[in-house]
């Protein structure tokens, strides 16, 4: 036999102004076997009835302690079997139908149409939570990361410019050594060598005027208002403040 428990919400207690306390509708076919004709035949004067009401009252019992959103979503399967297990028991141990229930299931769980529009708005307002909550996991996952490239960064430039002065000073100090090395060897050649090389870099940059006769009188012509080049101007103009 096959029996089809009523809306949840309309078995539903009430409250002083008639609105149901269940939000969800719900169709739960059961489908059952008359296990003892003598107990379904004679207990009761109409055992379908009694097990349609058995069954609306543990549907409403149920959904009353369960979390909406497992049902609307991966918990109708679990429901249905543990409605299925909670009836039987109840039927044999309080009603003795004389039945034995071969298959209950959920279809068509909802809210109710008058309150469709709401729901909708909670749960789209928990998605706007869950929604900002990832935002906002990201960014800080992002910033994170950003931070700790940055700091090696920074620590990858400290670190190459330590070993450039390490260098340059161990440079430095091996170059000294082998000016020592060469004065001790010939002072005199040392000291004509460091003067020539001293006097070369000062005039590298220096104007030049070379005299390629030597058995006759020059005389030498200089424009003192030669105007100056911008590169001096620039370098003799005060700084800017």
């Amino acid at each position: 036999s096959q029996g089809t428990v009523a809306d949840p919400a309309a078995a539903a207690p009430s409250t002083g102004r008639n609105i149901p306390l269940s939000f969800l509708t719900v169709s739960i076919p059961v489908h059952y076997q008359i296990s003892d004709l003598k107990a379904y035949a004679y207990n009761y004067a109409n055992s379908g009835e009694v097990l349609e009401q058995v069954a609306n009252r543990e549907v409403v019992r149920y959904f009353a302690e369960t979390d909406t959103r497992e049902l609307l979503s991966k918990g109708q399967e679990f429901a249905a079997a543990e409605l299925q297990r909670r009836l039987q028991a109840r039927i044999d141990s309080d009603y003795h139908l004389g039945v034995k229930i071969l298959f209950l299931g959920l279809q068509d769980i909802h809210p109710p149409v008058r309150v469709a529009a709401d729901y909708e708005q909670v749960v789209s307002a928990r998605q706007g939570v869950e929604t900002n909550r990832l935002d906002a996991v990201a960014f800080a996952s992002a910033t994170n990361l950003l931070a700790e490239t940055e700091a090696r960064r920074i620590i990858n430039e400290e670190g190459a410019r330590s070993t450039n002065r390490l260098v340059e000073k161990v440079a430095t100090a091996a170059r000294f050594t082998n000016l020592l090395t060469a004065y001790s060897a010939s002072p005199v050649v040392y000291r004509h060598r460091m003067f020539l090389q001293a006097y070369t870099n000062g005039l590298a940059n220096s104007r030049k005027i070379i005299f390629t006769s030597t058995n006759m009188d020059e005389v030498i012509q200089y424009d003192a208002q030669q105007r100056l080049s911008s590169d001096i101007i620039q370098r003799l103009a005060p700084p800017k403040k």
